[in-house]
């Protein structure tokens, strides 16, 4: 935890710095935070290809298709409302290293795990 949060609130009476600080302190803020690393490569990289200026939509079609096929059904079997199609929130992968951090840093009960891993859903 950088310094600066715990003596900026003290020093300047921010409270902007003191709501980082807890928040940085907080357990699963770091769990999120790998979370959202691995998960906005995935969607960089996709919306990049999106904005190229050259005609890729053969490219496009075969990257969506690869995504689609790691849902082990046809794309018009999909329908995001139907929750019996969902995986169950034990089986969502996380990213390896959010997935490394919750077992050396697990949360304090099975509620707050579920939790974390149905904000990631």
């Amino acid at each position: 935890m950088r310094p600066c949060f715990q003596s900026e609130p003290i020093t300047d009476k921010v409270d902007g710095a003191n709501r980082i600080y807890d928040t940085l302190k907080n357990r699963g803020t770091k769990h999120m935070l790998l979370f959202l690393q691995y998960i906005f490569q995935k969607v960089t990289k996709l919306n990049l290809e999106f904005q190229s200026k050259h005609f890729r939509q053969q490219l496009l079609h075969n990257m969506m298709t690869e995504k689609y096929k790691t849902f082990n059904t046809t794309i018009q079997d999909i329908d995001p409302s139907q929750e019996s199609l969902h995986q169950d929130i034990g089986d969502i992968y996380l990213g390896g290293k959010a997935t490394a951090l919750l077992l050396s840093e697990p949360f304090d009960n099975d509620a707050c795990k579920t939790g974390f891993k149905n904000d990631c859903n």
